[in-house]
Formats: structure tokens, sequence, C-alpha cells
């Protein structure tokens, strides 16, 4: 008995809500419905674009070993580039102002240099390439390193600077 009782109750309920008690609020929307007007536009008609036909037959492939890009300071097509025909070296990747001397040895006759890199130490002799500037160590000795460099001037032609790297002492070991 309470489950039916329950029902008609809820019955009861619904049907009091759907009394005319909101029929002012209905006839205010209907009214305001009638004046409103629609402000959607409609769209603009469709332009189809040109048809545009391609043709790449008379181009160059993207893939052809003509179309790489050398880097800048490229020596392929330079013949008195110093750097012709030879691969970089590591220490040509640094600029001369971020590496010092650090430490000269000698071993089996031959004078090695040492020097510090902003990554990592390196040693280096004669004949080693330093700097991006074609940098060629001529000569190390026990306070110095002497480097010719390889730039071109004014005119676009090579010409030769030397530049010289000293000894660096550790400041702790001074006292």
């Amino acid at each position: 008995m309470p489950k039916r009782c329950c029902s008609v109750l809820a019955c009861l309920l619904l049907a009091a809500c759907a009394s005319g008690e909101h029929d002012d609020i209905r006839a205010w929307m209907g009214e305001e419905a009638k004046s409103i007007k629609g402000g959607v536009q409609m769209p603009p008609p469709l332009v189809t674009p040109p048809i545009v036909s391609y043709s790449a037959k008379n181009l160059e492939s993207p893939f052809s070993p003509e179309k790489i890009k050398m880097r800048e300071g490229s020596t392929a097509g330079d013949k008195g580039n110093p750097a012709a025909g030879r691969p970089p070296e590591y220490l040509e990747a640094f600029p001369l102002e971020s590496m010092r001397l650090i430490g000269v040895v000698a071993y089996q006759g031959k004078t090695y240099g040492v020097i510090q890199t902003p990554e990592k130490p390196k040693h280096v002799t004669v004949g080693n390439y330093i700097g991006p500037n074609y940098g060629k160590i001529v000569e190390i000795t026990k306070t110095q390193m002497r480097i010719s460099e390889t730039v071109k001037d004014a005119n676009d032609l090579w010409v030769q600077r030397e530049k010289i790297l000293y000894l660096q002492q550790d400041e702790g070991a001074k006292k």
C-alpha cells in the first residue's frame, strides 16, 4: 500500500506543476518571439580558385648532389682555400679566443701543446689546424705556440697572418 500511495502523491505533484501558474511567462515569451528577427546573414558564395598546372620536369631534383648546400666557409669552389681537400680538424670548430695553451710536453723527440677548449683538453703538434680561420700550428716552444692563419682580405685574396698563444699558468700554482 505505501508504494501505491507514493506513486499517487507523485502524480498529484506533477499535475500541480503543470497548472496555469506559468501562463503569464509563456504568453510573454510568445509575444517576444514574434518580434525577434534572425541576424544570421547568408554566407558569401563559394569562389573556386583557378586551376594552376604545376610542371617540375625542367627543374632540378631536390635530392641531387648539386643541390646540397655547403656550410658557411665552404671549401668546395675555392681553389686557393687552405682547407681544400682535407677534412676539418676538431680544434677548427672553436674560436681561437676561446682556447688556452695550458701545457707543453716533449715526448720521443716531438713537442706537443695541450690546448684547453670549451669542451675538453686536447693535445696538438706542429702541422695541426686550429681555429676557424684555417690556423696552422707552425711552432711550439716552452712558453708559446705560433699559429699561421689564412684569411681573405678586402680584395678577396688569401693572406697569411700570425697569432701566438702564450702558455697560461693556473692561478693556484702562482705563490
